[in-house]
């Protein structure tokens, strides 16, 4: 059986999170740290006045269970301290030893994106990041309105975009 061009897209979507998850724990094996750990060490970095483990569960795109055991094995390990109260409601910011980890994985970063671009044309990765962001919107469009059976908007969704929805 043929398969559909989402099928594909998917197929190679995988292909490239795995080739991506491999890049950035290359070289990390000195810090102990795996692909979630460094998108987490770089999600500090960028802001230094900390975040809440909720919010780094927002950007990094995971559920809060996993950031939580993230943070916890980046504090352990001297990376991350809590700048607050509670574990939940506290915020997290990098120590000495995690901004050094962070900058190392932010650069390595860097010229892997640099390596990757270096051949795309600036407006075909413009067509690409649009493309993308669209499928993403309609993906999780899908699943608000997926009811196991049938893919149909729900009455209470009929009209809103998919941003608002999220937030809802």
């Amino acid at each position: 059986m043929a398969q559909t061009n989402l099928e594909v897209f998917l197929v190679r979507l995988t292909s490239i999170t795995r080739s991506i998850q491999r890049l950035k724990t290359t070289g990390m094996e000195k810090y102990d740290l795996s692909a979630a750990h460094t998108v987490c060490l770089c999600c500090l970095l960028e802001q230094p006045e900390g975040v809440t483990q909720m919010e780094l569960a927002r950007q990094m795109d995971m559920d809060k269970a996993q950031v939580s055991r993230v943070v916890r094995h980046l504090a352990l390990r001297g990376y991350v301290r809590s700048m607050g109260a509670t574990a939940y409601r506290g915020r997290y910011g990098l120590t000495v030893k995690g901004r050094e980890a962070a900058r190392e994985v932010a650069e390595q970063v860097g010229r892997i994106h640099q390596f990757v671009r270096a051949t795309i044309p600036p407006e075909e990765l413009a067509i690409f990041n649009r493309t993308l962001a669209t499928i993403d919107e309609r993906l999780k469009y899908a699943v608000m309105c997926y009811d196991g059976a049938h893919l149909q908007p729900k009455a209470e969704n009929q009209g809103k975009d998919t941003a608002s929805l999220q937030k809802a």
